[in-house]
C-alpha cells in the first residue's frame, strides 16, 4: 500500500520537474537504478529507527536519482534522492509522472534466500515490494499534524484490527523478533509440549500489534 503524489511543477508533455527528498533522517537500504526491471521503476528505499522497530520509506517511478547515492549512507531529512518521473517495467505515460511513497515494515529478512532458491528474478534482495508491507501513509501524516511527536509504533498501536491470526512456532518467527510489539505469546495449556502459539494482527493494508487488555487490579502484567 502507497500513494501516488502528483507533481506541482510540469515541463514539457507534462514531465513532472519536481525533487523528492527524503522524509526524515535515515539510513539508505537500497537503490534500483535500472528502469525496466520492477514495477517501481527507479527506485530508493529508506531505514528509520522508531521504537516499534526499522521501518521503511519508498520512492517509486523516478525519472532519475541523486548522484552518490550508495546504500548504507546516512542521509538527512530534506536529502535530495532524486527527481519525479514515470519509470516502470510497466508503460507509465508521461502526463501520468508521479512519485509513489510507501511506508511500512520489512516481513522478512530471509525472503531473499526463498527468493533464489525458487529461481526468480529480477532480484532486488530484501527490498522487493513482495516482501514490504505498507500503510496508508495519509493517515500517519494526519496523525502526525495532531500530535508531531507520534511514533511510527504508537500510530500502528491507534489502527483497529481487520482481523487476527494465531500462529504455532517453536521459535520466535522472524517478525516478531525484529517488531516484538506486533505478536503476543499465549500461554500454553498445562502439560502442552508443542510448540507455542503466537498471536498477531493485521488491518486492511499492514500488519498492528494485538491490543492489550488492561491488567486487573493488583495483577501484575505479563510480558510477551
Amino acid at each position: 500500500m502507497g500513494i501516488d503524489i502528483a507533481p506541482v511543477r510540469r515541463g514539457h508533455g507534462g514531465l513532472a520537474l519536481d525533487d523528492v527528498s527524503a522524509i526524515a533522517d535515515g539510513t539508505l537500504a537500497y537503490v534500483n537504478r535500472a528502469q525496466g526491471n520492477s514495477n517501481y521503476g527507479r527506485y530508493l528505499v529508506v531505514l528509520h529507527s522508531d521504537p516499534l522497530g526499522e521501518v521503511y520509506t519508498l520512492y517509486a517511478h523516478l525519472a532519475d536519482l541523486a548522484p552518490g547515492l550508495a546504500p548504507g549512507q546516512s542521509l538527512r531529512r530534506g536529502t535530495l534522492l532524486g527527481r519525479m518521473g514515470h519509470s516502470s517495467s510497466s508503460a507509465i505515460p508521461v502526463e501520468r509522472s508521479h512519485l509513489h511513497f510507501e511506508i511500512g515494515l520489512m516481513l522478512n529478512r530471509r525472503f531473499d534466500a526463498w527468493f533464489h532458491a525458487q529461481r526468480l528474478t529480477p532480484d532486488h534482495g530484501l527490498w522487493n515490494g513482495w516482501n514490504l508491507a505498507g500503510v496508508d501513509p495519509l493517515a500517519f501524516y494526519r496523525a502526525r499534524e495532531e500530535e508531531n511527536t507520534l511514533s511510527f509504533a504508537r500510530f500502528t498501536d491507534r489502527v483497529p484490527s481487520a482481523f487476527e491470526v494465531i500462529l504455532r512456532a517453536r521459535t520466535r518467527p522472524d517478525f516478531f523478533q525484529r517488531y516484538p510489539r506486533s505478536g503476543r505469546a499465549r500461554r500454553k495449556p498445562r502439560g502442552h509440549r508443542g510448540a507455542r502459539e503466537r498471536k498477531m494482527a493485521f488491518r486492511s493494508g499492514g500488519v498492528r500489534p494485538p491490543r492489550r487488555k488492561p491488567a486487573a487490579s493488583g495483577a501484575t502484567p505479563r510480558r510477551c
